[in-house]
């Protein structure tokens, strides 16, 4: 009775869906975009997302991309939808050949709807490039927990751990030091990969960390290489290596004294910065998710946050001027220093020197006044 409720459930939805107006499709050329190669389907209704959402994207009824005229032998491409911001994508699992034409067969109203895509052929390409990689220090801790790669424009996943190196001081390549997920860890616009170190092999109480110990040695130097043949979404290259070289310094089990922290309080009626002086570097992207402003009333105070010296300086440069009166700095227990250390705990249990009797909070309020 139920398996036919729910045949009954699925065709009616199918019907539902083939009642609202023709799809359009368009292939998204935007290099910058994460979705830069993928297919866009545009005037599509709410009920249709949200019954691809539900059927986690497996279906098939709605929408099937062939690289030849379809026929009743032609096979659809593998690949994925995706709801981005109330619009669909479909990202093929190889990339479309550029120059040739594919064929979108749309199956939502009566009878089908046919679209030919046409992949244009570029002539001008940009190369991605590392931008960056954070922690920017060149001393790390022994127990550094993670790191992050930025890159210029949206990579491609599936890729990271086949093109990053890290070798030793006398230029040998360190073995699985990282923890390598299936699923990458990349940002919403594919431009900021976080590669942990292999957390069982940094807390000490773990058969990992006691049979290979850490991945990182104090007093030792090393240097972290990304590969040039790592692809961007657009198809292309790094062009060169990128190296980072830094020396490790002994392991920091300690956690992050909000007490020692400085801030440093802008003048009414100005748009300079509030800075917040930690005495440690700290996780970059925490630095830009964990920590609000607010105003006496609780209102968030909006602006562009700005991370220097190492990560150990935070600024908020408003939007609009500061006014006089009592603001609040409120700082998430969960932002970490380097060695994954946050407000709460030590990253490393066997270093903690106490636990609290009260649940730890979810954050800390730093007070200061503007005049």
């Amino acid at each position: 009775m139920r398996k036919a409720l729910a045949i009954c459930i699925l065709y009616f939805l199918i019907g539902m869906a083939r009642a609202q107006p023709s799809a359009n499709v368009l292939l998204v050329t935007d290099e910058t975009s994460p979705h830069f190669g993928s297919l866009l389907f545009q005037n599509l209704e709410a009920f249709l997302l949200e019954t691809l959402y539900k059927q986690g994207y497996s279906s098939q009824h709605f929408f099937k991309i062939y690289s030849e005229k379809p026929n009743e032998h032609a096979l659809p491409m593998l690949g994925k939808l995706s709801i981005d911001k109330d619009l669909l994508y479909f990202t093929p699992r190889f990339p479309f050949v550029e120059g040739k034409t594919y064929w979108v067969d749309i199956n939502i109203k009566e009878t089908h709807q046919v679209n030919e895509i046409n992949i244009p052929i570029r002539t001008e390409q940009t190369p991605p490039k590392v931008t960056a990689i954070y922690p920017s220090s060149k001393q790390w801790p022994a127990n550094q927990l993670k790191f992050y790669i930025c890159f210029d424009r949206p990579m491609r996943f599936g890729e990271a751990y086949q093109h990053i190196q890290l070798l030793d001081e006398n230029g040998q390549e360190l073995q699985a030091p990282f923890l390598e997920l299936e699923q990458e860890l990349w940002n919403k616009d594919q431009t900021r990969l976080t590669v942990w170190f292999d957390p069982g092999r940094i807390k000490t109480m773990l058969i990992p960390n006691q049979e290979k110990g850490t991945p990182l040695d104090a007093g030792k130097k090393y240097e972290l290489i990304i590969q040039d043949k790592w692809l961007a979404i657009n198809g292309l290259s790094l062009q060169k290596d990128y190296h980072k070289n830094f020396e490790v310094v002994a392991a920091d089990h300690i956690k992050p004294q909000p007490d020692t922290w400085q801030i440093v309080s802008p003048k009414s009626k100005s748009k300079t910065p509030l800075i917040l002086r930690f005495q440690e570097s700290m996780d970059f992207a925490m630095l830009h998710s964990g920590i609000n402003v607010l105003d006496n009333a609780g209102n968030i105070i909006y602006g562009k946050v700005h991370i220097s010296d190492q990560e150990s300086v935070w600024q908020l440069m408003p939007d609009t001027p500061w006014q006089s009166g009592e603001y609040t700095i409120r700082v998430s227990a969960d932002i970490e220093d380097l060695a994954g250390n946050n407000l709460s705990r030590a990253f490393d249990q066997a270093y903690q020197k106490h636990f609290d009797e009260d649940e730890p909070k979810d954050f800390i309020d730093l007070k200061f006044t503007i005049r």
